[in-house]
């Protein structure tokens, strides 16, 4: 039986799920990590091996029979980042058609079943993604922590400590943000925390803070109100860069990540902006399973369906 693939590979844990041409489910299997931007090429094929030889085995299928399979993962930016995990996929024994995207784009395709339309997410970072109706995507944002991310939930922790701060030494609006964090950190006054954030700098603990501006934005702190509509801004900006590369009529906008979905004031918000500038165009939270956005796109890419 032929059949195509699609894994969804994350910085922790990759999903894998085996389809036939009418997309009826024939496997599946869960492993570890396949982003190469923070794993060895060594420890991705491991990991791709482990999951597809798992597979293989619970269906008895073989990997001659896969006329199709793709790959999104966060590590793929690039042509060579691309090109890299396509060729460890030859080498675990694929000679069938392969693509291998950046993750978003799965989100994006899951829901589009790869036509066209953007993706905006917001997560512990942010990126937006766009395809056409020819299949060709762009992209706009994600360029890590340090230089970017706007709009994310670290984004939006790390401006809730500065504004704490500022608050703290008066240089800033007083806002109940310099109170929670010294409750979080269990100091006397917020000026304590450097050691924390400087001393044992942890990037996910930074974006869980981003909790503490939806708390402050329900209970109308107008600091933390002003925090969210920046980052929506930031956000839409993402959009609109993307909207006018694609150049498509009224594509739909897909959002995705935790620090959007779970935080219906920034949803809200972003909406607002989308509406005033592009009326004609759907704003939808994802509903799909990325995984499956990886079988659309490789079902719509190739030519011919093998029965």
């Amino acid at each position: 039986m032929k059949y195509f693939i699609g894994i969804d590979g994350g910085g922790t844990n990759s999903r894998l799920l085996a389809v036939d041409q009418s997309y009826n489910f024939i496997g599946n299997a869960f492993g570890g990590s396949t982003n190469l931007a923070s794993n060895s090429k060594e420890f991705v094929y491991n990991n791709l091996k482990n999951i597809v030889d798992k597979f293989l085995k619970k269906s008895n299928m073989k990997i001659e029979d896969c006329v199709g399979i793709c790959i999104g993962s966060a590590g793929i930016d690039s042509v060579s980042s691309s090109l890299a995990m396509e060729q460890i996929l030859k080498v675990i024994g694929f000679t069938c058609r392969i693509i291998a995207v950046n993750d978003s784009l799965l989100a994006l395709a899951a829901v589009t079943k790869g036509g066209p339309g953007v993706v905006v997410i917001s997560g512990t970072g942010s990126i937006a993604y766009g395809m056409d109706s020819n299949g060709k995507s762009v992209r706009c944002g994600g360029w890590g922590h340090i230089l970017d991310d706007c709009g994310s939930a670290y984004w939006m922790g790390k401006e809730a400590l500065k504004c704490a701060l500022r608050s703290y030494d008066g240089r800033g609006e007083k806002t109940i943000l310099e109170e929670i964090f010294q409750e979080e950190f269990q100091i006397e006054n917020v000026s304590d925390c450097m050691e924390r954030v400087y001393y044992r700098f942890d990037k996910a603990e930074i974006a869980g803070y981003a909790l503490y501006v939806k708390e402050g934005a329900a209970r109308k702190d107008n600091v933390c109100m002003k925090i969210i509509d920046t980052a929506s801004k930031e956000l839409f900006i993402l959009a609109d860069t993307v909207i006018k590369k694609i150049k498509e009529d009224s594509p739909v906008v897909i959002v995705s990540g935790g620090a959007i979905l779970n935080n219906d004031i920034l949803f809200s918000s972003f909406r607002m902006h989308m509406d005033k500038h592009y009326p004609g165009i759907k704003v939808i939270k994802i509903n799909k399973e990325p995984v499956m956005g990886a079988i659309h796109l490789i079902v719509s890419q190739v030519e011919e369906l093998i029965c």
